[in-house]
């Protein structure tokens, strides 16, 4: 009798040590918000590291649905960043062909990334698509405003942006259109009604990230990750 209840009670035990060990190792789910806000980041060879984590970190605290969009050619996914840090985006620029459910579209700074996106035709398509929608949000950071977007500001109407100091010559030379604003995170608008917000560099990241947050889910949610990040 004494066996048998010590070896029933070591299965049990196991049993429950195992069940405990599986539910550890589960991986956590992604969060999908209910609301279904998603936004396209643009990534390639040389775009900034900490701009690209701030940004890609701060949009999915906020339960925005991120999706990596690599332009490098021959649907490459796995770009190497400006510090030789290794991402692997979730999708080629070559399989997205509208913007349709995407609320916004956001540029990591960083060179040479910044010009690849710049000197992509369909990276530019879609970008015009969205600064033409009154609902639209562009966001862009460090080298993105003035390299990859300047004459697209100027051609919309931008009327104020923010870049890296250095590019400010570069920004401005685009077009007598929009004026440098020398702010860590400007937002403005554009003809059409699009918001375009842009921003100075890495350490202006964080700042940035949480404007959009505030711009695509509101400022009760920006106000909390904010705190969550010690920003307040």
């Amino acid at each position: 009798m004494i066996f048998v209840l010590i070896y029933r009670w070591s299965i049990l035990f196991n049993s429950a040590r195992e069940n405990m060990h599986h539910h550890h190792e589960q991986p956590p789910q992604p969060h999908v918000p209910a609301d279904g806000v998603r936004a396209l980041v643009f990534v390639a060879d040389g775009s900034e590291d900490i701009e690209t984590a701030c940004i890609t970190d701060v949009l999915v605290r906020a339960g925005v649905l991120v999706t990596l969009c690599s332009v490098m050619p021959s649907r490459r996914c796995t770009v190497t960043m400006a510090r030789h840090l290794r991402v692997t985006a979730d999708t080629s620029i070559d399989d997205v062909t509208d913007l349709s459910g995407y609320a916004a579209v956001v540029l990591p700074g960083g060179m040479p990334g910044a010009q690849t996106i710049g000197d992509h035709q369909q990276a530019q398509q879609l970008l015009a698509e969205m600064i033409r929608r009154p609902d639209g949000t562009i966001a862009a950071i460090c080298a993105a405003p003035a390299v990859a977007l300047g004459s697209l500001l100027h051609a919309s109407g931008v009327p104020l942006a923010t870049c890296f100091p250095a590019m400010r010559e570069r920004l401005t030379s685009a077009g007598c259109v929009t004026v440098y604003v020398d702010e860590p995170v400007v937002a403005a608008k554009a003809a059409s009604g699009c918001t375009v917000i842009t921003s100075k560099g890495p350490a202006t990241a964080l700042r940035f990230a949480v404007a959009l947050v505030e711009r695509l889910v509101g400022s009760e949610k920006a106000d909390a990750v904010a705190r969550a990040l010690l920003l307040h």
